[in-house]
């Protein structure tokens, strides 16, 4: 698998040690999204995947809009709209920023100079990793706000096993799905042996 090989090769798949998620669950293998940034190469193929796949279900003449979240979202957005555009037409590559309240909770917006190029276009979501659905989810009620039909979802690596349906029923590509074994705390097997949290990644940054 290209997108498999792509990650293993920029180092972005770390195994065998103990690593808290987001979510709070544990496991022992950690996806470094940023890491397949230093393959830039290989990011502009998986989108030119993922446009033919687009295309194949006759979806990517209605897209006027790529949108991707502030970081890797920004790389993604433009390299699938270079491809989408090879097979005829012309979009607009735009992002989300990630604002952060006291409390810590994430929200996105977007530039005020995006607003006029969004606003009742059909968009296009795209992202990395795909773990639950709420980047999507986020994205979705920041592109209806301003009026926005989003027709579709694309990530690399969906590894939450996340359906379309989850996501409202609007069509989902993912290049690779693949997930792995996690656990609740209380029954980690990892906590049970003593093997330390690594805190060089995922939430265990957290922890130091």
């Amino acid at each position: 698998m290209f997108v498999w090989r792509s990650f293993k090769e920029a180092g972005a798949i770390i195994e065998n040690s103990h690593f808290v998620y987001v979510s709070g669950r544990h496991g022992s293998v950690y996806i470094d999204h940023h890491a397949i940034y230093t393959v830039l190469k290989a990011v502009s193929q998986m989108c030119r995947f993922m446009a033919e796949d687009i295309y194949d279900l006759s979806l990517g003449c209605e897209i006027e809009v790529v949108l991707g979240p502030e970081g890797g979202g920004i790389i993604l957005s433009r390299f699938l709209k270079e491809h989408l555009d090879r097979f005829g037409g012309k979009r607009i590559s735009l992002w989300a920023k990630k604002q952060y309240g006291d409390n810590g909770l994430r929200k996105f917006v977007l530039p005020r100079a995006f607003i006029k190029h969004i606003s009742g276009k059909k968009v296009f979501l795209i992202d990395d990793i795909l773990t639950s659905g709420s980047t999507f989810y986020e994205l979705t009620e920041l592109a209806n706000r301003y009026g926005a039909n989003v027709v579709g979802l694309g990530c690399l690596w969906n590894r939450g096993g996340v359906t379309s349906g989850d996501l409202g029923g609007i069509p989902l590509f993912s290049l690779f799905e693949k997930r792995f074994e996690d656990f609740d705390k209380s029954e980690c097997p990892f906590c049970e042996s003593g093997i330390p949290i690594n805190n060089e990644f995922g939430h265990g940054r957290n922890l130091r």
